[in-house]
């Protein structure tokens, strides 16, 4: 289901519609309660990705830039495959709007 959920969010994306994005990350947030203490690593990626790109989209950087750090917060708990291979689409958006020192940030994350 996240796999599901999360892909409907990157395709809300793509197709212009991020209020509907913005509801799968929101589903995400709720059913995996990624705001708790215990939440799965993943969820907590997914749903900040995703609504990064929604803040990007609705025009607040800054809201992005957090939600890109919020995604990796959770890093150093174990082993996370996504970090393997990230997804890489909020980095570079927000690369594309000049927030340089976030995504090196971020990318410095990965590589640990």
């Amino acid at each position: 289901k996240l796999d599901r959920l999360a892909q409907l969010g990157r395709i809300a994306l793509e197709i212009g519609d991020a209020k509907r994005a913005r509801r799968y990350a929101e589903t995400i947030a709720k059913d995996y309660a990624v705001d708790e203490p215990e939440a799965d690593v993943y969820p907590v990626y997914y749903a900040n990705q995703l609504m990064g790109r929604v803040a990007l989209r609705e025009g607040d950087a800054g809201r992005a830039r957090e939600h890109l750090a919020k995604s990796l917060a959770r890093a150093e708990e174990g082993e996370f495959e996504a970090y393997r291979q990230p997804e890489m689409d909020l980095a570079g958006e927000l690369l594309g709007a000049g927030e340089r020192a976030a995504v090196l940030e971020h990318v410095r994350k990965l590589m640990k």
